[in-house]
């Protein structure tokens, strides 16, 4: 059986958790309303309470990194702006993405999910733009 690939924890994991401190950073900072928040990043009232509640995006957090940190007040400001749908927000929601595979902020959520899985050999997120075909 494949093992779960990078792009698949972070579609689960890390996506949800950049969500989530938006949606925060939306509510707490700015006086959204969860369907507002919603709105904004695509997903249901639903899931905008789950987050806020913590029973949805629990897997990994990064509240405590400062560089993502910065890159979601960044985006969120960008959503502040405007159009969600710009290329610059899905731009700067791929760059910290990357910045998570590149700092390997993966591995040990990924361990835990496959424990047979050998993470300390593995090079899948070191090289994220050197695709040869």
């Amino acid at each position: 059986m494949l093992v779960i690939l990078p792009y698949e924890v972070i579609y689960r994991s890390a996506i949800p958790a950049i969500r989530y401190m938006v949606a925060k950073n939306l509510i707490r900072e700015h006086s959204f309303t969860q369907k507002e928040v919603a709105d904004k990043l695509g997903v249901t009232q639903a899931a905008i309470s789950n987050y806020l509640r913590r029973t949805r995006a629990v897997a990994l957090k990064f509240d405590d990194n400062r560089d993502i940190c910065r890159s979601v007040d960044e985006l969120t400001e960008m959503l502040l702006e405007g159009n969600p749908n710009r290329p610059e927000v899905v731009e700067k929601i791929t760059d910290i993405c990357d910045y998570i595979r590149k700092h390997k902020l993966l591995c040990n959520f990924h361990k835990k999910m496959e424990p047979s899985f050998e993470t300390d050999d593995c090079k899948a997120c070191d090289k994220p733009f050197t695709a040869h075909f």
